[in-house]
């Protein structure tokens, strides 16, 4: 897998999945797909924009 802006290799790629009501995060490392637990309401939206704050830095490494 690469990193589809820098065309790097990477082994993780993390993402989100939503309704219109509703998010859940996932990461895919190396073939194994993992969900988080918790899904997030549109009364966490602190916590949303927390968590794809994370991923954007994830991928600014």
């Amino acid at each position: 897998m690469q990193n589809f802006l820098t065309k790097k290799p990477t082994d993780t790629i993390l993402g989100c999945v939503m309704t219109a009501e509703t998010w859940r995060f996932l990461c895919l490392q190396n073939s194994e797909l993992t969900f988080d637990s918790k899904s997030y309401g549109t009364n966490d939206l602190e916590k949303v924009l927390g968590i794809f704050q994370q991923i954007t830095d994830f991928y600014k490494k």
